[in-house]
Order: structure tokens, then sequence, then C-alpha cells
């Protein structure tokens, strides 16, 4: 399943004053993440995810990502086995001017269908590398 958010800051806030938007998933497993949004907030935006109290965007808690620099989606295997089932999104802007808009997709797959694509993934992976491609 693809889950989708997306949500203007206003302009003048900070990471105390931080915008939380939540949205419900199903339980399963975090398969990607795509982030993104405007040039124009390139880094002035910043945002955070966090399931629970766990930071999963970006993983370590003194850091955040600036949406208009997440140019690819990137891959996950985050399980996501207990209550709330939720995603809560934290961001703020920098600019002392205009509101920035970021947008996350989101794929959660039930945990053997994760299982398979995990194991797929590096098999391919492997003769990509054999192969000469890169991993």
């Amino acid at each position: 399943m693809i889950y989708k958010v997306s949500n203007s800051v206003a302009a003048n806030t900070t990471e105390a004053t931080a915008e939380e938007t939540r949205l419900k998933i199903t339980k399963g497993v975090i398969m990607e993440w795509d982030i993104g949004g405007f040039d124009e907030g390139a880094d002035l935006l910043h945002l955070k995810i966090f399931q629970s109290d766990q930071q999963l965007v970006p993983f370590n808690r003194e850091a955040d990502v600036y949406p208009a620099m997440m140019k690819r989606p990137f891959w996950e295997y985050f399980p996501v086995t207990a209550e709330p089932f939720e995603l809560v999104f934290s961001a703020w802007n920098e600019d002392d001017s205009y509101s920035h808009e970021y947008w996350v997709h989101v794929t959660v797959m039930p945990p053997f269908v994760a299982s398979l694509l995990a194991v797929s993934r590096g098999i391919l992976a492997k003769i990509r590398t054999f192969f000469g491609g890169d991993e």
C-alpha cells in the first residue's frame, strides 16, 4: 500500500514549534520512502519522520532532511508491528517570508510480501555486481 502526505509549512517556524502531521498506516513493513519538496525551499524546510517515539528519517536524532534535496526514492525495511499504526511528520520552515511544501510517499507491505521483496532485491543486486553493475 502506498500512503501519501503533503503539507505546507508556514514561514518562521522553528524545530521547537514544528508543525506535526499524522498519517494512519496499516500494520506491515515500511519498504520505500519517496520524499520531496520544491526547490525554492531547498535548505530552509526541515523534516523528521517518527513512528511512535522512534525517529525513522533520518535515523540519527540530531539530524533532519531537506525535502527539496531528496531527489530519489530510497529503500527501507522497518517493521511496524505495534500500535500506534501512524507516522508523525515534524516539519519547520526557517524562511522568514514564504511557506514551503513537502510531500512524502511511503510504501507499506504485508510482512510476508516484504520478506520476499527483500530477498529478491538482494539476489538482483548480487547478479548486477557479478556482471559489473552497481549494487
